[in-house]
């Protein structure tokens, strides 16, 4: 019995080693991977949850938009109104001057209640195998299937301690491969409303949802 349980864990085990060691290859970059960190987790001073100073329940409107705008990442804005004036979606087109990490093709998404931003999603072209060597070992995630045709397969990884998620979406099946490829999304103030469990990304290769 031991042994019928080794094989598919060694099985998955080389599957990692040669999906990381590609992309290590191309990261081995102790530099790249501090500029990285630096760019997800909170900085110093600004309490997470927390990107590049915009706090999800104490920065205003406003204060997200002025601090883009004097980094000179903003190239425009589209504000979604909701029921009430002070409340909606924010969408914030990029300049050409935010950081490569970004994916300019993708505006960045501002859900505001009361003139506060309550939750932020910023597409990136980071690859999920980049985050992987670069920070902390997720402790909470999920994976699930959307009822889309083709499926889409959605990936959660979330840091309790930085209080975000790192979010993919990609094609069936899950495989090292495709996982450590697929791009992310930063999603800050949305971590309790996903269902995560312990992080167990070996079980989720080895019983694959599609």
């Amino acid at each position: 019995m031991l042994r019928l349980l080794l094989i598919p864990m060694v099985a998955l085990t080389l599957m990692f080693g040669a999906a990381i060691g590609s992309i290590r290859a191309q990261l081995d970059d102790t530099a790249y991977r501090q500029s990285l960190r630096d760019f997800l987790l909170p900085p110093q001073g600004c309490a997470a949850p927390c990107w590049q100073g915009i706090r999800p329940d104490e920065s205003t409107l406003t204060e997200a938009l002025d601090l883009l705008e004097s980094r000179g990442w903003s190239g425009g804005v589209n504000f979604q109104r909701g029921m009430a004036m002070d409340t909606g979606l924010l969408l914030v087109q990029w300049s050409g001057q935010q950081p490569s990490f970004i994916n300019s093709q993708r505006p960045a998404i501002f859900w505001i209640e009361a003139n506060v931003v309550k939750r932020m999603s910023i597409a990136l072209n980071i690859p999920y195998g980049a985050a992987w060597l670069s920070l902390s070992t997720p402790e909470q995630g999920a994976v699930s299937i959307g009822s889309v045709s083709p499926p889409i397969l959605s990936h959660y990884a979330a840091s309790t301690a930085d209080d975000f998620v790192l979010y993919s979406g990609m094609s069936c099946p899950l495989t090292p491969q495709r996982l450590w490829d697929a791009r992310i999304e930063l999603l800050l103030g949305m971590t309790d409303e996903f269902d995560l469990s312990d992080y167990d990304l070996a079980s989720w290769l080895h019983d694959p949802l599609c």
